[in-house]
């Protein structure tokens, strides 16, 4: 009887010796990352280089520590992630797209003094043969290439020219020439190329933070909502590190980016709904929007899309806790709407009007016209409209003056989240 206890009990128990090990691991642990936190995270960050979403959860604790990200530096980053000066150094291997052989390259070739321009660093790993045209667009895009002092779509542009020159480099010391002032492989055209196009416009900051994201996997020379924070205030937004203490139930308010968006079906009836992933400054949280939301915010929940979310905070059971022990919490979503920067309270400037029809709406499209017609002007009227799983964007042909109180006539008409001027 006792045996047929402990039987099933072995399925899932652990012995002392076990647990024992586990218990040192975890004091181990805990007393290098209270007590060596920059160097513990380094090396931590460095376990998950080939991981892009532990990275990400490692960044985060970063912040939530108070480290500083230092940023990929071609003539300062090592192979990994490492600790420099209190602060943590990101690793050239943990950049998306640059492999461990071409950053292996690169340090190699970086021991003999540091690289001056593009065209420098190209001619220097030019034996190694890893350093290719994706392979230098990721490091630029990254930040790892500031250093040569051009803006870096002036870098972009001037890859091929730099490519190129390192093989007319690699042609001449095989043959045994040498320029006119005795630099093996270096060329005068090198000099005219990096001059020719210095004058180039940089990329927006929005393609920076974009690719920094991409690549990085998280916003680097800044994020989208700083420039946002007074509309965020306006619409008296929590942190999302704000929204994973509060109580189970609790109405909150968050602004952020929706990072992910993956469409569901529910159960019940076979509506779409969607789970999504909204960032802030702070960090990601998931929303889940029911289809009765979802039918409202559909047109705002696009990736990338900058969005207020109103809802309630969920601990289910099955969110309790994250593999590395963490309570999540999830908001479950009573409205998302898109972060119109100040556009919806302010009304001038506004470019476009944006509707959204639904089959309710179907009996009311005379009075909807009626109502565009009595506020011409030059902003263009968009109408979105479900078709099947998706939504069709058209023009209506309309002209309008996207007032505050146009906007308000149309809310009243079609609803509070049918109208978005933007």
């Amino acid at each position: 009887e006792i045996f047929d206890l402990i039987e099933p009990f072995a399925g899932y128990a652990f012995n002392k010796a076990h647990a024992v090990c586990y218990a040192m691991i975890a004091y181990q642990t805990a007393y290098l990352k209270a007590n060596f936190p920059v160097d513990y995270m380094a090396a931590l960050l460095s376990c998950y280089i080939d991981k892009p979403d532990k990275i990400a959860i490692a960044l985060d604790e970063c912040k939530r520590m108070g480290l500083t990200i230092l940023r990929p530096d071609i003539n300062l980053s090592a192979v990994d992630f490492t600790a420099e000066a209190g602060a943590v150094r990101f690793g050239l291997v943990g950049i998306k797209n640059v492999g461990r052989s071409a950053v292996e390259a690169i340090v190699a070739a970086r021991a003999e003094g540091e690289f001056a321009s593009l065209e420098d660093l190209c001619i220097r790993t030019q034996n190694a043969a890893v350093l290719g045209k994706a392979t230098l667009e990721a490091l630029i895009h990254s930040s790892a290439c500031d250093a040569f002092g051009s803006n870096r779509k002036a870098l972009c542009q001037r890859i091929d020219a730099a490519l190129d020159a390192a093989a007319r480099a690699k042609r001449d010391k095989e043959v045994g020439q040498a320029s006119l002032f005795g630099e093996p492989g270096q060329s005068e055209q090198v000099a005219v190329v990096s001059e020719r196009i210095s004058g180039i416009a940089d990329y927006s900051p929005e393609q920076r933070l974009a690719k920094e994201k991409e690549l990085l996997g998280f916003f680097l020379s800044g994020h989208p909502l700083e420039k946002h924070a007074e509309e965020i205030a306006r619409v008296g937004a929590m942190s999302i590190s704000q929204v994973r203490e509060a109580p189970d139930r609790e109405q909150v308010v968050i602004a952020g980016m929706i990072s992910t968006v993956k469409p569901f079906r529910s159960k019940k009836n076979n509506e779409p709904m969607a789970f999504i992933t909204v960032e802030d400054l702070t960090g990601p949280i998931v929303v889940t929007i029911f289809p009765s939301v979802f039918r409202e915010a559909e047109a705002a929940v696009l990736a990338d899309n900058l969005v207020v979310v109103r809802g309630r905070c969920s601990h289910r059971d099955r969110l309790v806790e994250s593999e590395d022990g963490e309570r999540n919490v999830e908001i479950l979503a009573d409205s998302v709407t898109s972060l119109s920067v100040g556009k919806r309270t302010e009304g001038a400037g506004a470019s476009d009007l944006h509707i959204r029809i639904d089959r309710a709406h179907s009996g009311r499209l005379a009075q909807l016209k009626a109502q565009l017609e009595l506020s011409p002007g030059r902003a263009k009227v968009f109408l979105h409209v479900p078709y099947g799983l998706r939504v069709r964007t058209l023009v209506s042909g309309l002209q309008v003056e996207p007032s505050a109180g146009l906007r308000e006539r149309l809310r009243s008409l079609l609803g509070d989240q049918a109208v978005e001027a933007a």
